[in-house]
């Protein structure tokens, strides 16, 4: 998606982030995971990148969405909520019927 593409350049220059293939291809590829999983985790070790990789994506969408008014519905505003899954019980985290 080249609207998706250029406007994480113009995220990673209002970022002060150095644009590398390796980062845009990260950030890609979250993209295509979203679309085609409910869910998804982004695991790594410490300071590799995981939150700027997703607050990259966050931006973008959101910035194509509300500035660049894309017609792709893809391309959403995004709200992040991040918590510590060990604060809420796994019916909580995940969902559970209650009778």
């Amino acid at each position: 998606n080249q609207e998706l593409e250029d406007t994480i350049e113009i995220i990673l220059e209002r970022k002060k982030l150095k644009k590398t293939e390796e980062l845009m291809l990260k950030v890609i590829q979250l993209f295509q995971t979203t679309n085609v999983r409910f869910g998804s985790m982004v695991v790594g070790e410490a300071m590799c990148g995981k939150t700027t990789v997703m607050d990259i994506l966050r931006d973008s969408m959101t910035y194509c969405r509300e500035i660049l008014k894309s017609q792709d519905n893809r391309m959403q505003i995004i709200h992040d909520v991040r918590f510590n899954p060990k604060s809420i019980t796994m019916g909580e985290l995940y969902g559970e019927e209650n009778p």
